[in-house]
Formats: C-alpha cells, structure tokens, sequence
C-alpha cells in the first residue's frame, strides 16, 4: 500500500471547504431543520392563502413516497432503453436517416441533372466570371 504525501495547496483547498462548509450550515440551519422552523415564513408560498405545509406533515406514507418510486421507475425504465438502444439507432436509420439521405441525393441530382441540361457544363465557371467582373468592374 503507497502512502501519498499530502501537500499543501490539497490542505488549504480541504480547510476553505471545511471552513465554507461549517458557516453556511450555520446560516442556513432553519433551511434543514423542517416544519416548525420561521426561515421561510416571509416567502410568498407560505402565506396564510396557500399554506399547506401543515396538511403536507401529515399525509399517508405511500403518498410522500411516490416521487421517490417515480423516480426509481423512471430510472429503471432509461437504463432499459439504453439497454436496447441499438433497436433504437435501427429505427432511427431506416425510417428517418436512411430516407432522408436517398431524398436528399434524389433533389441534388436531379437539381444538378437540370442545372447542367440547361445552362451546359460551364454555368457555374460563367456565373462566377460574370459576377466577379461585375463586382470588380464599374
């Protein structure tokens, strides 16, 4: 087993964090602490209109651990899908990609086809000599 020096830009990091870690759990202990406590008592939500907090302290455990299965089921059910992403990449390919790309070569030929039949070859060479001399000459 290697012993590792420690130096000292790792303590000083380790003593800002430490030290930030204590003050701001200090201040913010009414945050932690819960029901009962007056930290948020002037924020908006806990107004006398919409004060629920009391009703929330006292439901039924199955509904204060129903976000926590949502998640889990939620997590469950993208580790599946990626699990068969290759199912997905192979849809994705043959119903989007793949017809996208033959549309896709289909207009450029057939632009290009109609391009060349009608203006010949040297279109593009002659456009770009007519508007260069145009831009160049005046």
């Amino acid at each position: 087993m290697r012993h590792t020096k420690i130096t000292n830009i790792e303590i000083f990091v380790l003593t800002a964090l430490v030290s930030l870690s204590l003050v701001t759990g200090y201040c913010f202990k009414d945050i932690f602490i819960g029901f009962g406590a007056n930290f948020f008592n002037n924020f908006i939500h806990s107004l006398p209109a919409s004060y629920n907090s009391l009703e929330s302290e006292f439901l039924s455990m199955e509904v204060k651990i129903m976000p926590l299965l949502l998640t889990v089921l939620a997590f469950e059910l993208e580790s599946r899908f990626f699990e068969c992403k290759w199912f997905y990449n192979e849809v994705v390919n043959s119903y989007l990609t793949l017809p996208a790309l033959v549309l896709s070569r289909h207009l450029f030929e057939q632009h290009e086809k109609i391009i060349l039949e009608q203006n010949g070859p040297l279109f593009f060479v002659n456009l770009v000599v007519s508007s260069s001399t145009r831009y160049f000459i005046k």
